[in-house]
């Protein structure tokens, strides 16, 4: 088990409580969690992989012994190497549990004592599917259906999209990512199914720096900002450093994007770059 290890959340419906054992390998940082977890199904079961910090997989052994028909999940892990199996604690609905773990070769030490019809399909699904797939994407993506009805799938679509029009998402953009992740989690396409394979851009414009505005209109991008800012479409200010910055005025929000780089400034705060649509060249002229 890893000694450094991340806080995660988990959504399942499955609360189990973990019952006391004293024969496991317990982690020694009791405060810490696991740093990922990926949730997926197989036959309608929800199992769940926990990933450390060195992408290494770790498997909630209960979620194991329900596809096994193991009903004692303690007693079948007792068996496994110290280092085939641990506990950890994670994040649930129901709060924060303590739950058993076993990394891959616990997981291959189970599937085979198991004398249960259930552990060679299991077996070749992990093997030839689920991990292969983790290892190249870090998740688990499940194979694309066509459902009989969408009404449940629905549900989880407006869900996702509230999810992404609270992370700062938009237009096309939320309806991409919610559909995206409605996808990963239930193998349906909903866009693909509804026949809207691609979507039209609310706005028919390119998004144009300073500098690349200044090329077409044949200007430095100082001079650009400048004649912009005397259309009254952007106004000058100092930031914390006294470096000049630009910022668009009430009138010239219409105008403008405002897109974040991915980058931080030396305080912490996202740094962000301004965007002028292409329509910005009819006010300049």
């Amino acid at each position: 088990m890893k000694e450094s290890l991340n806080k995660a959340w988990i959504t399942s419906n499955d609360l189990g409580l973990f019952a006391s054992c004293t024969s496991f390998y317990i982690n020694p940082l009791k405060e810490d969690h696991m740093s990922n977890i990926i949730p997926f199904s197989y036959q309608e079961k929800e199992i769940r992989i926990i990933e450390d910090q060195d992408g290494n997989p770790w498997w909630v052994a209960k979620d194991v012994c329900g596809v096994l028909d193991i009903v004692d999940t303690n007693k079948s892990v007792q068996n496994l190497d110290d280092d085939e199996k641990g506990t950890t604690k994670v994040l649930t609905p129901g709060g924060e549990q303590s739950m058993i773990i076993i990394n891959e070769p616990g997981l291959y030490t189970l599937i085979l004592r198991s004398n249960k019809p259930e552990a060679k399909p299991f077996r070749k699904w992990v093997t030839t599917e689920v991990l292969p797939s983790i290892r190249k994407t870090g998740s688990y993506a499940m194979p694309d259906h066509e459902p009989e009805t969408l009404i449940p799938v629905s549900k989880e679509f407006k869900a996702a999209v509230a999810i992404a029009k609270a992370a700062g998402l938009k237009g096309n953009q939320a309806t991409l990512c919610a559909n995206k992740a409605v996808r990963r989690i239930t193998g349906v396409n909903l866009l693909d199914i509804i026949g809207a394979t691609h979507l039209i851009c609310e706005k028919q414009e390119q998004h144009l720096t300073a500098t690349q505005l200044g090329k077409i209109l044949g200007l430095t991008a100082q001079k650009t900002n400048k004649l912009l800012e005397s259309k009254g479409v952007i106004e000058s200010y100092r930031d914390g450093k006294n470096k000049l910055k630009w910022k668009p005025t009430a009138e010239g929000k219409q105008y403008t994007v405002l897109k974040d780089t991915g980058k931080k400034s030396g305080s912490g705060t996202p740094v962000q770059q301004l965007f002028f649509l292409d329509s910005v060249r009819e006010v300049m002229s």
